[in-house]
């Protein structure tokens, strides 16, 4: 694969951009900021991600679309506890169990 891009690739992304949500284009813009980062020298550092459960509270506006409700976690990743805690009690509050801890 070429390092730079056919200008129709350009053009085809560029006229898709319009159509997406406003999640989705962030969701585009995470991952070209992680793509530019990737190309970076070893000692530039890693974009600051948001947590898992930081993402998810940001989508509680969105409870309606299931789609929106899907968080990757990676190996290693830290665990907002705090955030946790804010997700499982706005779930309580609607009427959902919080699970029993083992």
């Amino acid at each position: 694969m070429s390092d730079s891009p056919t200008p129709n690739l350009i053009e085809q992304i560029t006229q898709l951009l319009p159509t997406l949500s406003a999640d989705e284009l962030q969701t585009v813009h995470d991952f070209v900021e992680f793509l530019l980062w990737k190309r970076q020298p070893a000692a530039a550092p890693a974009p600051h991600p948001k947590s898992a459960e930081a993402r998810a509270i940001e989508r509680l506006g969105d409870s309606d679309d299931p789609t929106k409700w899907i968080t990757v976690m990676e190996i290693g990743d830290e665990i907002d506890e705090a955030a946790l805690e804010r997700l499982d009690q706005w779930l309580v509050d609607r009427g959902y169990k919080k699970p029993v801890s083992n």
